[in-house]
């Protein structure tokens, strides 16, 4: 529908150089008269006007307008008229200005963003965008902003152009405004879009949009709030605790956070805690408002003369400056040195023995005098190490001592422990023959040794032990001396002999000896001269120089059975034979061992000193040779023969039992 008032659309008219009038309102119609006011001839033309129209700028776009041309020779005549039809398009330019005041990591920046509407339509809906970047938070916008994740949109309206017919409440510019926080550990370049925009067309969008890079700046003021002991007083020794608060009063995070804690040499750190972890080489970062615990355990090395210790706490970052702070209410007192005794406290008699005392003092750097009262009479004055020689030379064990040591450090602190020195019995050391004794078992075997006990005082006692079930005792001259000893066997055997020495106090040494009691030899052979049941046996003394005695027992074996027991009925000289018949009851061609026992009763038994054996001579039918095993004894004792082809029937009777 054609717009019934032009007067609302229509703002200017130019008239034609001829002249026009009005333009004037006309009900309905806004009517500008222009024409020749001339008569102009039937057949002619009248000269051209031309009309130039300027539409509002508020006329919406699509707005129809109505343009009627009438031509008539009066205003009353009848008029000839023309219908010409406007379709209206908006069309505004936007110019958009935006700064931003300086950004600082933990503070505010804002954004100022004006838009100048250079016409020639108004602009409706017109709004600015800013696309915030990463590392900012939305503080506040106007007028009518409105967030959606990082996008603040700003409506502002509309916007008129200067245009000679006045409105009230327009105006062709506007200004917003975005108000960010920096986040505090921002550090990176920020960069910010903002665009100016309306609802009209815009010839030039190349000034809708600003694009605004921010340089971030970071500052960071750090605070020691606090530096504070556990204890006001302590010991030499003591574990101390300082317990040190950092605080970050921004605005800026402070990264790489370096905190040192300066403490004088009489303490040494032994451990470093931040918020109740060790630390480490980790990289410490505080927000604002942040807060870190320091915790630092020290050992008290050395005592502090009295005077408070100085403690020094300290704080620097990349973006803040060193701040310190200190204390000075702590005082360390001195202590006293400890002692024990360490190793042995036993010292053998007779002897130099060692004494060793361990001392300790809580105070590093204290000097510390060791002295001794090794002979209890009150005074430190027998030694000045942690190591004496104690005497026992003249000392008899088992037997105690009492000793002392004195510990004093250089700052008055004093120790004394007070121990006891054991005295011990040493026992006896002997010596002996290595070899083994030797002699005839009716004879005497003497047994020389020494001894030495380190006891002046000792008293000493041999026991015998000569291993055929005598046992003697010898009391032996004190501390150390040559002895002697000597038993005679009855019997021929090897024997082990225990020889003891013991001291009043039950110390005891001993030695053990091999000794041999043997029998005596001689020159005896015999001789089988037959076999049946007469039994023919000749003896022979061939060689030495002992008689075989009357009435030496022979005993003939058949096998292991006795036969028979025949005794000399006189002395055989050397040189000298004798001959012995045996009966033997029952007697067999068949194979059989007969075997002649010298100095054997029948039971195995001896009775003379002289050595003893046998003779065998076994008997095997086989065709018409006959074997002759001759058998050597010990003792008595029987063996396995061995077989020898021979007619040999003599044997000479080995040296055995010795």
């Amino acid at each position: 529908m054609p717009t019934p008032y032009l007067s609302g659309i229509l703002s200017r008219a130019e008239q034609p150089a001829s002249g026009c009038l009005g333009p004037f309102d006309d009900p309905g119609h806004r009517v500008l008269a222009c024409g020749p006011h001339y008569p102009v001839a039937p057949g002619e033309r009248s000269d051209e006007s031309t009309f130039f129209f300027e539409v509002t700028p508020q006329t919406a776009e699509g707005t129809t307008l109505d343009l009627i041309l009438q031509a008539a020779s009066s205003l009353y005549s009848e008029a000839d008229t023309t219908d010409l039809e406007f379709v209206v398009v908006r069309e505004s330019d936007l110019a958009l200005q935006a700064t931003a005041t300086s950004a600082l990591a933990g503070a505010s920046m804002t954004y100022t963003a004006t838009v100048t509407q250079n016409g020639p339509s108004d602009a409706d809906a017109v709004q600015v965008e800013f696309f915030l970047p990463e590392g900012v938070a939305l503080a506040s916008a106007s007028p009518g902003c409105t967030q959606q994740a990082e996008l603040v949109t700003c409506v502002v309206g509309t916007l008129s152009v200067s245009s000679p017919i006045e409105r009230a409440g327009l105006s062709n510019q506007a200004t917003v405004t975005a108000t960010v926080t920096v986040q505090p550990e921002q550090r990176d370049l920020l960069e910010t879009l903002v665009i100016a925009s309306s609802a009209s067309e815009d010839p030039d969008f190349d000034n809708n949009y600003v694009f605004i890079d921010s340089p971030v700046d970071a500052q960071a003021q750090l605070a020691v709030e606090s530096v504070t002991p556990q204890a006001t007083s302590a010991t030499e020794g003591d574990e101390i605790a300082y317990t040190v608060v950092i605080a970050n009063q921004g605005p800026s995070q402070a990264t790489d956070v370096d905190i040192a804690v300066v403490i004088p040499d009489i303490l040494d750190i032994t451990d470093f805690q931040v918020n109740g972890v060790t630390g480490d080489a980790k990289q410490l970062d505080l927000m604002p408002s942040e807060r870190l615990t320091v915790t630092v355990l020290g050992l008290a090395l050395e005592d502090s003369a009295g005077q408070p210790v100085l403690v020094d706490a300290e704080a620097d970052a990349w973006e803040a400056p060193l701040v310190k702070a200190s204390d000075q209410s702590l005082t360390i007192a001195n202590a006293a040195p400890t002692a024990v005794f360490s190793g042995t406290m036993e010292v053998n008699e007779g002897e130099w023995g060692i004494l060793t005392v361990r001392v300790d003092d809580p105070g590093v750097f204290d000097g510390l005098d060791v002295a001794w009262d090794l002979d209890n009479d009150g005074q430190f004055d027998d030694g000045s190490e942690a190591r004496v020689l104690f005497d026992g030379l003249a000392i008899d064990g088992p037997a105690t001592r009492p000793v002392a040591v004195r510990v004093r450090d250089d700052d008055g602190g004093e120790v004394t422990i007070n121990g006891t020195v054991t005295i011990v019995n040493v026992s006896p050391v002997v010596d002996g023959p290595t070899a083994s004794l030797r002699a005839q078992y009716d004879q005497p075997i003497t047994v020389d040794f020494d001894f030495v006990d380190t006891s002046p005082d000792d008293t000493h006692t041999a026991q015998v032990d000569w291993g055929d079930g005598t046992v003697e005792n010898q009391p032996l001259a004190a501390r150390s001396t040559l002895a002697q000893v000597s038993h005679t066997y009855n019997k021929v055997g090897d024997f082990t002999v225990k020889l003891c020495v013991a001291d009043k106090d039950g110390g005891q040494g001993c030695v053990q000896i091999p000794t041999q009691a043997a029998c005596q030899e001689h020159g005896l052979q015999a001789r089988f001269d037959s076999v049946g049941a007469e039994t023919k046996v000749t003896l022979t003394n061939a060689a030495g120089s002992v008689a075989i005695p009357a009435g030496m027992p022979f005993t003939l074996y058949r096998d292991d059975a006795v036969v028979q027991t025949l005794s000399l009925a006189s002395e055989v000289p050397v040189s000298g034979s004798a001959s012995l018949t045996f009966t033997v009851p029952d007697y067999q061609a068949k194979n059989q061992l007969f075997r002649l026992a010298v100095d054997d009763n029948g039971q195995g038994q001896k009775t003379t000193a002289l050595c003893s054996g046998s003779v065998a001579k076994p008997v095997v039918v086989q065709g018409q040779i006959r074997y002759f095993f001759p058998l050597v004894g010990n003792g008595g004792s029987q063996e396995n023969p061995r077989e020898i082809q021979s007619e040999a029937h003599e044997v000479l009777l080995p040296s055995v039992n010795r």
